[in-house]
């Protein structure tokens, strides 16, 4: 399984486009996991975290439909919205390769020091895709 990580509204379908031909490639399914983190969302009430949670993963299943069809393949995905930060998805999706989705949206954690810590506590592969 490959995961396709969205880090507080990074990302775009060009980079999930180039995820999807990765997971193709590699013959394997393709996770997108949105992050809502704490940082920039911990002080939102239950009530809109919730419609929030559900708007990201209505909004990431009509993303991976619109890849699907252009890469033109029938791939298997999944969809998963986690509150917290990358070590939580990390923790929740076990991956042969986690790929982050570019542009890193400004006031994002460093983004070559994340990439070192989650590929040193997975010990697989973690990619900025751009």
């Amino acid at each position: 399984m490959i995961v396709y990580l969205s880090i507080g509204g990074s990302g775009s379908t060009e980079t999930l486009e180039q995820a999807a031909l990765r997971a193709i490639e590699a013959e394997c399914p393709l996770v997108s996991a949105a992050i809502v983190e704490d940082a920039r969302f911990g002080d939102v009430d239950a009530t809109t975290m919730s419609m929030l949670v559900e708007e990201l993963d209505f909004l990431l299943r009509a993303q991976i439909a619109v890849v699907s069809r252009h890469v033109g393949r029938d791939l298997e995905t999944s969809v998963s919205v986690v509150r917290g930060d990358a070590r939580d998805v990390i923790e929740r999706l076990p991956a042969s390769s986690y790929l982050i989705g570019g542009p890193i949206v400004p006031g994002t954690a460093d983004i070559s020091e994340l990439i070192n810590d989650l590929s040193q506590l997975t010990g697989r592969p973690v990619e900025l895709l751009i």
